[in-house]
C-alpha cells in the first residue's frame, strides 16, 4: 500500500492518513497535469454536443416562443393541434421557448447547438464542484466526475431537462451542505433558482423531492438513531432549521408562474400518464446495450457497496439512492438522477483526518480556464465538421420533412393534416396555418390518442378508420412505414409529392361527415 494512504471500510476511495495534510508541498500535485486532465474532462460534453439539430421537441419548443412574443401572454389552450383551442393546455416551460426563440431568430439554427453546448457546460461544471468539494484528492474527483459526465452525454440534447440537470446538482449540493454545517449565506438564493427553475421545466418537483427527503431524512434519523444507535447516523447539523425553511420559501417561489398554483396540474398529468411510456423510448427502461448504460449500473452497484459498508447509515442517503433507482431504472431519461445520487454517496468526504485544502481547488481563474478551453474545443469541432447554418439546415432536411412542406405550401392545400408523433414538433414550427393531429406534448393529447396513432401508423387493425385519418385532407407521410405504403393503395388519397423523406397525399374525395 502506498505510504500515507489507506482504505476505510466505509468507503471505496483512497484516503489520507493523519501524517498527511493535504495542500502540503509534498502532496499538492503540479497543477499543470490536473489542468490538462480537466481540459480533457470539460471537452468531453462539447464534443457530444456540437452536432446537428435532430431532437423532435425543439421545434414546438420554438414556435411557442414565438407565439408567446407575438401575442404578449402565455397560451392557456392549445393553439397548435386540431381542436386545441377546446383543450387546456398551459405553456410550463414558456421561458425557456422565449429565450431558445430569440437566439434562434438572432443566430439561426447556431443558437440551439449554443444552448446545448453551454448547457452541457455547466452541467459537467455543476457535477465537478459537488464532487471536487467533498474528494479532496484530484484524481479520485476527476474519475467520478469523468464517470458521471460520459454516462450524462446521450441526454445531452437541446431539451429543456439540460437545466433540470444543472439546477438539481445546485440543490443537492445545497442539501449536502447544510447536512455537513458547512453551507455559505448563498444557500438562501435557492428559491431565486426555483423561480427560474418553475418556469422553464416540469421536473423542478425533483428539486422539491430532494429538499423535502433531506427534512423527512433529519427526522427519521432521530427517531431511528434511539432503537438503532449503533447503525443509524445521528443528525450532527446545527443549522438544520434552515432546511425546512429552504424547503418552504422554494415551494413557495415555484408559484411565482404565469399560472400559479394549476402548475401542478401539469405534473399530476405526467404522473397519472403511463400508457404511452411504452411506445416512446425516452420513457422506457434501459435495454443496456450500449457502454453507457452499463457504466450506470456500475456506479450505482458502488454507491451501494459503499453504503452497505459504512459504520452508521442515513436515511437521506438511503431513501436517495433507492428512490432515484427507481425513477431511472422505469424511465431512461432519468438515468441522470441516479448517477448524480451515486456520486454524490460516492463522493462523501474521505474521513476525520483530512485537513487543509483540496489538492486542486476549482479557483474562478481555473474555471474560466476551462470554460475558455471548451469555447476553443467547440470553435474546432463545429469548423472540423463544417457546421455552418446552411450546413445544418441541410442536415435538418435529411430527417423532417423540409420539402414536402415546401410542397404543401406552394399549393394552399387546407387541413385537417395528419401526421406521425415524431414530426408533430416541426410541422408546428414550418406549417403554422395547419394545426397537427399528433405531437410531442404527450400530457396533452393523452393516452388513448397516442397509442391509436401508433397502432394507424404501424397499420394496425383499425387502422383505415382512424378518426383523425378519416378527417384528413392532407397527410404528410415518413418514407418507409407501414401506413405510408397502404396508403399508396389508399382510393381516398392520391399521392402528390414523394422526395427521399417524405410523401405528400392529398384526399381525392370529402371526408365523411
Amino acid at each position: 500500500m502506498l505510504p500515507g494512504l489507506r482504505f476505510t471500510g466505509e468507503n471505496w476511495l483512497p484516503e489520507l492518513t493523519n501524517t498527511e495534510t493535504i495542500g502540503s508541498p509534498s502532496s499538492r500535485t503540479s497543477s499543470l497535469v490536473p489542468m490538462i486532465l480537466c481540459a480533457a474532462l470539460y471537452a468531453i460534453p462539447v464534443i457530444g454536443s456540437v452536432r446537428a439539430v435532430a431532437d423532435p421537441d425543439v421545434w414546438w419548443h420554438l414556435r411557442t416562443g414565438q407565439w408567446v412574443i407575438e401575442q404578449g401572454t402565455v397560451p392557456h389552450h392549445d393553439p397548435f393541434s386540431q381542436g386545441g383551442t377546446e383543450k387546456t393546455w398551459m405553456a410550463y416551460s414558456w421561458l425557456f421557448d422565449v429565450v431558445l426563440y430569440l437566439i434562434h431568430q438572432a443566430i439561426g439554427l447556431w443558437g440551439i447547438v449554443l444552448y446545448r453546448t453551454v448547457a452541457s457546460v455547466a452541467v459537467t461544471a455543476a457535477v465537478h464542484r459537488l464532487i471536487a468539494k467533498r474528494v479532496p484528492r484530484f484524481l479520485p474527483a476527476f474519475l467520478l466526475t469523468a464517470a458521471m459526465v460520459v454516462t450524462l452525454v446521450p441526454l445531452m440534447n437541446e431539451r429543456t431537462w439540460l437545466l433540470t440537470f444543472l439546477f438539481s446538482t445546485l440543490t443537492l449540493d445545497v442539501v449536502l451542505d447544510l447536512r455537513a454545517g458547512t453551507e455559505r449565506k448563498t444557500v438562501w438564493l435557492l428559491p431565486v433558482v426555483f423561480v427560474v427553475w418553475a418556469n422553464v421545466h416540469i421536473q423542478f418537483v425533483y428539486g422539491l423531492a430532494l429538499l423535502c427527503l433531506a427534512c423527512v431524512a433529519a427526522i427519521l434519523d432521530g427517531l431511528l438513531a434511539l432503537s438503532f444507535s449503533k447503525r443509524i447516523e445521528r443528525p450532527r447539523f446545527a443549522s438544520w432549521w434552515k432546511l425546512p425553511v429552504l424547503t418552504i420559501a422554494s415551494t413557495a417561489a415555484t408559484l411565482v408562474n404565469p399560472y400559479g398554483y394549476h402548475l401542478y396540474d401539469v405534473v399530476r398529468d405526467y404522473a397519472t400518464q403511463t400508457q404511452a411510456y411504452r411506445i416512446i423510448l425516452e420513457f422506457g427502461p434501459l435495454e443496456f446495450r450500449e457502454t453507457w448504460e452499463w457504466l450506470v449500473l456500475a456506479l450505482f452497484g458502488l454507491a451501494a457497496f459503499t453504503l452497505g459498508r459504512r459504520a452508521r447509515l442515513s436515511t437521506f442517503d438511503v431513501l436517495l439512492l433507492a428512490g432515484t433507482a427507481f425513477l431511472a431504472f422505469h424511465h431512461r431519461r432519468d438515468v441522470w438522477f441516479l448517477v448524480l445520487a451515486s456520486a454524490a454517496i460516492l463522493a462523501t468526504p474521505l474521513g476525520k483526518g483530512v485537513v487543509g485544502v483540496a489538492e486542486f481547488p476549482l479557483t474562478w481563474r481555473r474555471n474560466a480556464i476551462l470554460f475558455g478551453v471548451a469555447g476553443i474545443v467547440a470553435a474546432v469541432v463545429a469548423l472540423q465538421q463544417g457546421l455552418t447554418n446552411q450546413r445544418l439546415q441541410a442536415s435538418v432536411a435529411t430527417t423532417y420533412p423540409v420539402e414536402a412542406i415546401q410542397v404543401v405550401e406552394a399549393r394552399g392545400d387546407k387541413g385537417p393534416i395528419f401526421n406521425h408523433f415524431n414530426w408533430g414538433g416541426y410541422l408546428i414550427w414550418r406549417l403554422p396555418r395547419m394545426p397537427v393531429s399528433l405531437d410531442g406534448r404527450t400530457n396533452l393529447h393523452g393516452d388513448e390518442k397516442i397509442l391509436r396513432c401508433s397502432n394507424t401508423w404501424a397499420g394496425g387493425i383499425g387502422w383505415e378508420d382512424d378518426p383523425d385519418l378519416v378527417a384528413a385532407n392532407v397527410v404528410i407521410a415518413e418514407k418507409g412505414m407501414v401506413l405510408t405504403n397502404l396508403l399508396r393503395k389508399d382510393p381516398r388519397f392520391q399521392l402528390e409529392h414523394e422526395d427521399a423523406v417524405a410523401l405528400v397525399f392529398v384526399r381525392r374525395t370529402p371526408p365523411a361527415p
